[in-house]
């Protein structure tokens, strides 16, 4: 296995460890990009793929969240 943002060698229960710290530090999609990346090809990759689908959904409508945010606030700044 390639050395993936700290994991190296250490197989699936690596790639694990690291994505559990990465969530830990509250980085959804680079624990689910770590996980989809290190799977790619094993069998485990089957079981992790709608984690991995669910994690990136919900990174993306974190996004489009903080983006009507920041337009709330600057449409609300406007006014004032």
């Amino acid at each position: 296995m390639r050395a993936l943002d700290g994991v190296s060698s250490g197989g699936v229960d690596a790639a694990l460890a690291r994505a559990d710290q990465l969530l830990a530090d509250g980085r959804l999609p680079a624990a689910a990009e770590l996980l989809a990346a290190a799977l790619d090809g094993t069998a485990a990759a089957a079981l992790a793929a709608d984690w991995v689908e669910a994690a990136r959904r919900r990174a993306a409508a974190e996004a489009a969240v903080a983006a009507l945010n920041a337009h709330a606030a600057a449409m609300w700044a406007s006014l004032a």
